[in-house]
């Protein structure tokens, strides 16, 4: 029994090493929960620059903001009467806008450009630190047209030869449109004989420059063209790249903490069930679901459970035993007891007859102290299955035949003596068993007193000795006495029985069908 339930213990622990662990759980969610994150993001920047492409990005919506964005410029110059030269005002103007490019220029000079304002107000304050500091300096941009020779030594020269290839690129488009007639290939051609261009900057520049619009505005010192472009789908790229992220680590983190709170829940419900099983009721059932941790130890608390169950319902037995067998060795006790002491009284005080009746009140006497020596090898017994006590077995090796013609043959004997008859089957295979001589004789020594004190004697006893490839049967059938004394209602021979024999690995059996009491012992045959 011992070894099957470490059997069962090792194909338990078995199967738990099989399972995924809490750990491992835990970084396929996170796993997979970032993977999908990572494509619902790449999905949604797609989806989003389709979007602002199509609506926010298109010939209509981009025109009507370069337009309002001029309209408000002009409106800042005219309020402000701002001149081309002062590059402050133009300057906070662009930085209250935001996300817009600047450009003013006139007769091919670039007045004003948004990308190298920086450097060129870097450059003022330079000039300002030399006039403020030295004669020498002072002696250098005395005038205002030294400063502004100066300053126009680091204007864009890439700007201002893009502007003048545009000019004249679209001058030599319309001069080409006057010439063409109704054969436009051959106008082409003609006209790049005639006016060779180089048309590999001027390309560039149309493909580059030749959908942004230039428009007139009047500041205080004159009219001077203006290009304005805006680049404000940055801020709404990166507003909806923000969002975008946001969801997609909100719906990371649902996951993963779906994940979590699903453990908890099962954590949190096992603990619910512990402590119903401590408060209220031992047989409360343990839930056991998943494939981890929490598995074994739910699978562990369940065991316990059942041990604890299976321990108070053999105290409750033993407990039960206690009082049945108080109750029988009181009555038991009492009853011989009393005719001991009452027959002792008459051999002391009283004078008898004859010889024979003394004898007669002795053997009485002896019979009663009987009883009460029979009332005690009881009490022992019932002593040896309930200590828990164990003797220490010298397993030896024996002939079962002739082992159990000798030992079997010594109760036969005594039996015979009291008028039982014995019916005996056997076989000549003698294969050999592994036993305690000593403790299967007190086995044999419960099973044939119960035969001596239950047996109907005019029906014969049967033993029954059969071998197998692996085993030994012995059976001991009796037919039970219709005046059956039910004083032993403790079986305590019986238990008693059990008990040695599962100490010996025997496997024990008892039966009791249509009034006849049998005994099976299965003994396993060695080497």
């Amino acid at each position: 029994m011992k070894d099957r339930e470490t059997r069962q213990k090792n194909r338990r622990e078995k199967r738990t090493d099989e399972k995924l662990t809490l750990n491992t759980k835990l970084i396929l969610v996170i796993a997979g929960s970032l993977l999908l994150a990572v494509g619902l993001f790449f999905v949604w920047l797609k989806t989003t620059v389709y979007i602002i492409d199509k609506n926010y990005l298109n010939e209509t919506a981009t025109a009507r903001r370069t337009e309002e964005k001029i309209d408000r410029f002009s409106d800042y110059v005219r309020d402000n009467k701002v001149k081309s030269t002062d590059m402050n005002a133009i300057l906070r103007w662009q930085q209250e806008e935001g996300s817009v490019y600047l450009l003013v220029y006139q007769n091919e000079n670039v007045i004003y450009d948004s990308t190298k304002q920086k450097r060129r107000t870097a450059m003022e304050r330079f000039f300002n630190k030399i006039t403020n500091g030295n004669k020498k300096g002072r002696k250098l941009a005395e005038s205002e047209e030294d400063k502004k020779q100066m300053l126009n030594n680091i204007k864009n020269k890439r700007l201002v030869e893009i502007y003048r290839k545009k000019k004249e690129y679209k001058r030599q488009t319309e001069k080409t449109n006057e010439n063409v007639g109704n054969d436009i290939a051959s106008s082409e051609s003609e006209y790049k004989e005639t006016n060779p261009v180089d048309t590999s900057d001027v390309e560039e520049l149309a493909s580059q420059y030749g959908n942004y619009a230039f428009y007139s505005v009047r500041f205080e010192d004159g009219l001077y063209d203006v290009c304005i472009v805006d680049y404000s789908e940055k801020r709404v790229y990166y507003f909806w790249m923000t969002i975008g992220f946001l969801v997609c680590s909100f719906i990371f983190m649902m996951f993963v903490m779906i994940y979590n709170g699903r453990v908890v829940k099962r954590v949190r419900r096992l603990t619910r069930e512990v402590s119903c099983i401590k408060k209220k009721d031992i047989n409360a059932a343990i839930t056991k679901s998943g494939h981890d941790e929490i598995y074994v130890l739910a699978d562990n608390i369940d065991s316990m459970r059942n041990s604890i169950i299976q321990q108070m319902s053999k105290e409750k037995e033993a407990w039960q035993a206690n009082r049945d067998l108080v109750t029988a060795m009181a009555h038991d006790i009492r009853t011989p007891l009393t005719v001991l002491n009452g027959y002792l009284d008459l051999l002391e005080t009283s004078e008898f007859d004859s010889e024979e009746e003394y004898k007669q009140y002795v053997d009485i006497c002896v019979d009663k102290a009987g009883q009460l020596k029979d009332l005690s090898d009881k009490l022992f017994r019932y002593f040896f299955v309930y200590s828990g006590h164990t003797d220490e077995l010298k397993m030896e090796k024996f002939p079962a035949k002739e082992f159990f013609q000798q030992m079997i043959g010594e109760y036969m004997c005594l039996l015979e003596e009291k008028g039982i008859t014995f019916q005996v089957k056997t076989e000549n295979n003698s294969p050999k068993i592994q036993i305690d001589a000593p403790h299967l004789k007190r086995l044999f020594d419960n099973i044939f007193t119960n035969i001596r004190k239950y047996s109907d004697y005019s029906k014969p006893v049967e033993i029954q000795y059969s071998t197998s490839d692996t085993k030994v049967t012995l059976v001991i059938s009796n037919h039970i006495s219709k005046n059956r004394n039910e004083a032993e209602s403790t079986r305590i021979g019986i238990k008693t029985c059990e008990k040695i024999a599962q100490e010996m690995n025997i496997d024990f059996s008892v039966k009791e069908k249509k009034g006849q009491y049998t005994v099976t012992l299965v003994f396993a045959i060695v080497e």
